[in-house]
């Protein structure tokens, strides 16, 4: 399990000390409005249960600092759903799990290839999900039942090609999406945006 407080002051260390960067050395600042689709892969230890991911979205916006290295912010709404199996009473029944957030992506990065309009990063960082609801189940879950953030290393690449910006990233979960331990629970999540950069290309 990992101590949310304890990384999110390490986020504030490294947020400060990027944007102190960003200043002395007059980075190239670029805001990227965007949206996208995700793939998440929630896990729940319940017997007779099992989960298929959906297709789902995020809409928002990144703060990217630097051009061959760079650090990169986002702030996005987004919805992961999953469809959910479970046997009772010898019925098979089937509901689904949708999750919405306020999804915190924080990376850095380096650019491996940049000729011309188009450019190749690669990137790692941390995702923060804050969840904000969760709708009715037959399951009962509730937003009261979810941790209050739920975190995941992610790792990805993106490509500039003129003004836009695609960008793909897989986050591994970190620690617990509900705060019953048993449930050993989890999600993983597979992102793809494209966004528009409002700033002129160097």
């Amino acid at each position: 399990m990992v101590s949310t407080k304890r990384l999110l002051k390490t986020i504030i260390l490294i947020l400060t000390l990027a944007i102190f960067n960003g200043i002395t050395t007059n980075a190239q600042i670029a805001l990227i409005p965007a949206f996208g689709l995700n793939i998440s892969k929630i896990k729940l230890d319940i017997d007779s249960l099992e989960t298929t991911p959906q297709t789902s979205y995020q809409v928002g916006g990144s703060l990217r600092m630097g051009k061959a290295g760079f650090f990169q912010i986002g702030g996005f709404f987004n919805k992961v759903n999953n469809t959910v199996t479970f046997v009772n009473d010898s019925v098979v029944n089937n509901t689904t799990l949708k999750i919405s957030n306020a999804l915190i992506p924080i990376q850095v990065g380096f650019s491996i290839f940049d000729i011309d309009i188009i450019r190749i990063r690669l990137m790692a960082g941390i995702n923060l999900n804050i969840p904000t609801r969760i709708e009715p189940n037959t399951l009962g879950l509730t937003k009261d039942d979810l941790n209050s953030t739920n975190i995941q290393v992610a790792f990805g690449f993106g490509i500039d090609v003129y003004r836009f910006a695609l960008d793909a990233s897989f986050g591994i979960a970190m620690n617990d999406l509900f705060k019953e331990a048993s449930l050993n629970s989890s999600v993983n999540l597979y992102t793809f945006n494209i966004g528009y950069i409002l700033e002129k290309r160097n």
